[in-house]
């Protein structure tokens, strides 16, 4: 998987399909390329670049500013696109679930991609461990809060 930064005119041009498609203003702009799949990404973030993470042989799931899509690149399609609440922090896999990290709450996918739980926090997102059958996430207040998953 490579991300590969490109100008908005060599944007505009390319014919590959577009992720995070909207009307709003983008900054920074790239090809996503892995095997002979090609998607062209855009996003605002001047201060940090789209996340990508493994999710399985072929699927990676990618994520920036309010946006997260999961991705097949053994057959180019699409598998899931969000759009997203609060801005996307990180993800993670834990016990064969996809936990999509975002600045107020966090959205768990199945291994279908299919939602299982969607969590609200009390304050901004710190960090996150998994423990047994529970998660134990930290917000910016310093307080530890405990879910099931």
């Amino acid at each position: 998987m490579e991300l590969v930064l490109i100008t908005k005119d060599d944007f505009l041009k390319s014919d590959f399909q577009e992720l995070f498609s909207n009307n709003e203003e983008k900054n920074n702009f790239g090809y996503l390329t892995y095997n002979k799949c090609k998607f062209k990404i855009s996003w605002h973030s001047q201060l940090v670049q789209p996340k990508i993470k493994k999710i399985s042989a072929e699927k990676y799931g990618i994520g920036i500013d309010q946006n997260f899509v999961i991705i097949n690149f053994k057959n180019c399609k699409i598998c899931k696109f969000l759009n997203l609440d609060y801005f996307f922090y990180e993800v993670k896999i834990y016990n064969d679930l996809i936990f999509i990290i975002t600045e107020m709450e966090i959205i768990v996918l199945d291994n279908q991609f299919e939602l299982f739980k969607k969590l609200e926090l009390p304050d901004i997102f710190n960090s996150l461990n998994f423990q047994n059958d529970y998660m134990v996430v930290e917000c910016m207040n310093g307080e530890e809060y405990k879910y099931d998953y």
